[in-house]
């Protein structure tokens, strides 16, 4: 988890210095870049909650800033497959209708939004806590009850949408010209 949140940030220092290198300009979009980076730092973050004993807060906040963060870094990935349908589509309804959706903050905000909101109503009405194991004698583990596994499994279902959305939209923008190289 460290390491990563070090990673993170020695990146983000190295795409800041470098902000006026064609690399960097061609990266998709300054802003979607930091949100992505800014994601991954809250997905290494979140990790630090799995960690030793479960407490009210721990199990409260390691499940949604998951998916919260997860949710956020999978938008911005939506954004930029967008952006190469959009660029590399020749069917003229389809390229009005990608225009009409091409709008980058507003996707990113909207997305991680209905996370936002899924993951406050599991906290709200059946939140996670710390339960007490008894299954082995003369031991008591202590373990985070995640409270409503169909909260938890619509919130990772919403993470299986937005990838699988994604995965369409890269395999509708397969079959982009040999020069092109999004790296």
């Amino acid at each position: 988890s460290a390491f990563g949140v070090v990673l993170v940030l020695s990146i983000c220092v190295i795409f800041t210095k470098n902000l006026d290198t064609p690399v960097v300009k061609a990266s998709g979009g300054l802003t979607v870049c930091y949100i992505i980076l800014f994601s991954h730092f809250l997905i290494f973050l979140s990790t630090v909650f799995f960690i030793d004993v479960p407490t009210e807060f721990k199990c409260k906040t390691r499940q949604a800033l998951f998916g919260i963060s997860f949710t956020l870094c999978i938008s911005c990935i939506l954004i930029k497959s967008l952006k190469i349908l959009l660029a590399f589509s020749f069917d003229p309804k389809l390229q009005n209708f990608l225009k009409c959706m091409y709008k980058p903050i507003p996707t990113v905000v909207t997305c991680t939004g209905i996370q936002v909101i899924i993951c406050t109503f599991w906290l709200i009405f059946r939140t996670p806590f710390v339960n007490q194991n008894f299954s082995i004698p003369r031991a008591i583990i202590l373990e985070c009850n995640e409270g409503s596994i169909v909260a938890f499994g619509i919130m990772l279902g919403y993470i299986a949408a937005l990838a699988f959305i994604c995965f369409i939209f890269a395999f509708k923008g397969r079959k982009l010209p040999e020069n092109y190289n999004e790296a």
